[in-house]
């Protein structure tokens, strides 16, 4: 009996250090969950060079600050900090979560809702680069936005 009683308890603490040591790992976050919330400018860039890459040469400080918020809705607003209106826009991920198309309230000339589509070379949850593809029907740059998380 006391075999037994020792037998169980050592079974039991054995199951409980084997169960405290097993860590559960957290999924990875999706494009759409760490593109969610608010998103700070830090610095501009052309890429001049159209080598895909920013280097230090090609990049700027802004001369205002831009500031996104995307919501887990679709929906997004962004301001400035040179004018103190919100601009509203839609925003969806394309092409395998490799880009983002923002669809802004207003048309062009055309007649057409004004479409941006840019490239995520860089999404983590403290860092966003954008670089821009194209509006279509326009001639485009390369040009590229680093932002902060908020």
């Amino acid at each position: 009996m006391k075999n037994s009683i020792k037998l169980m308890c050592g079974i039991i603490a054995l199951g409980v250090i084997l169960m405290s040591a097993c860590k559960k790992t957290e999924a990875e976050k999706s494009t759409k969950d760490k593109l969610v919330g608010k998103w700070k400018s830090t610095y501009f860039a052309i890429d001049s060079i159209d080598n895909d890459v920013i280097d230090a040469s090609e990049t700027s400080t802004l001369s205002r600050v831009i500031t996104y918020t995307f919501n887990s809705d679709g929906t997004a607003t962004a301001t400035t900090s040179t004018d103190t209106s919100v601009g509203h826009f839609l925003w969806a991920l394309t092409n395998g979560d490799a880009e983002l198309r923002c669809i802004f309230g207003y048309t062009n000339a055309s007649g057409v809702a004004d479409t941006e589509l840019f490239r995520i070379p860089t999404l983590t949850d403290a860092d966003l680069t954008l670089a821009f593809i194209g509006t279509p029907g326009a001639t485009n740059i390369q040009y590229w936005v680093q932002f902060k998380k908020q």
